[in-house]
């Protein structure tokens, strides 16, 4: 049957926005990847921590011998600010020495991509929009290869396991996430406000599980120096992109600023409980929580709200996931 005049127009339109939207991205990625002195900086930072756990040095800070990193006080005052888990994944990648670093950025860059055409495939002018709105900071995720890039994908994977009932998929993903960067916690408010108690459980064990593979991997003495970098994060090593950030350039009294994390925490904690009975909006809520609650927060972090799309590619299944939660 032949299309319509009005479905071919909007199919032509849907091409030219996604295309003008890549053409964006890949100019800004092309940019940062060619200038002199590249390499992807934030696998060099995992690596740097994998090789101190491999010498047995300490994780959070650095001493004779370690590779030198580059720290910014007050904002970066120790040479990780991740939790140990991502040092311990890195342990046996750091072995393969630079080939590591470009190992991990193609992986990075490969799920970036496939990240994008899957939404794209779906809701074309939505992403095209949202990846034009964000094309420098996806050129920088594509450039700089943070862990966030695997996030991005790793969320429509948490979204549609969680979707289609697969409920140690959903929590395997979302533990694996919340394990590397803390972050992600409020997705596991999310699966049990919605009544996905399986997946919520099997986001706490493996949890768990990751919290045991952690301290065999960097020690416990590691995880403990890590509440303090907590602390110092949430203070005065807020960046300048977070809501604390965002405060000090307008000038609020330094006694608010570490209350504005947690009032957003608390904002939309409430609503992903109120929108308990749409897991679309809860989840929206549970990524705006992730994004702007982080006390530090990069150009490229922004890229995780591409993730809010996913409910509009792939509409819950009520019918399913009725009779899932029932059992």
């Amino acid at each position: 049957m032949a299309l319509s005049q009005t479905t071919f127009i909007r199919r032509i339109v849907s091409v030219a926005v996604v295309v003008v939207a890549s053409a964006a991205v890949a100019t800004a990625a092309i940019v940062l990847v060619t200038s002199p002195g590249w390499f992807p900086s934030d696998a060099g930072t995992y690596r740097a921590a994998a090789e101190r756990l491999n010498a047995g040095h300490f994780l959070y800070r650095l001493v004779p011998g370690d590779r030198p990193m580059s720290l910014r006080p007050p904002y970066i005052t120790v040479p990780l600010l991740s939790p140990p888990p991502i040092a311990v994944l890195w342990r046996p990648l750091a072995l393969l020495g630079d080939a590591s670093l470009y190992l991990w950025w193609a992986g990075c860059v490969a799920a970036i991509i496939t990240a994008l055409v899957l939404l794209a495939r779906r809701r074309p002018v939505e992403t095209g929009v949202g990846m034009f709105l964000l094309a420098v900071p996806l050129g920088l995720a594509l450039g700089w290869s943070n862990v966030d890039g695997y996030f991005l994908l790793a969320l429509l994977g948490a979204w549609l396991a969680a979707r289609s009932g697969q409920d140690l998929a959903a929590g395997a993903i979302v533990a694996t996430m919340v394990a590397i960067k803390l972050t992600p916690a409020p997705l596991v408010l999310w699966l049990f406000a919605i009544c996905r108690y399986r997946a919520a459980g099997a986001s706490a064990a493996f949890l768990l599980l990751w919290l045991a593979i952690s301290i065999v991997g960097a020690g416990l003495p590691a995880h403990l120096e890590y509440v303090d970098v907590i602390r110092h994060t949430l203070g005065p090593g807020s960046t300048d992109l977070s809501l604390a950030g965002l405060g000090r350039a307008v000038g609020l009294a330094p006694d608010l600023l570490g209350l504005l994390a947690p009032l957003w925490w608390f904002i939309c904690g409430v609503a992903i409980l109120v929108l308990r009975h749409r897991p679309g909006p809860a989840f929206a809520a549970a990524i705006l929580m992730q994004v702007f609650g982080s006390p530090v927060i990069q150009p490229y972090t922004l890229i995780l709200l591409l993730a809010l799309i996913a409910p509009l590619a792939w509409p819950w299944q009520t019918a399913r996931s009725n009779s899932r939660a029932s059992t």
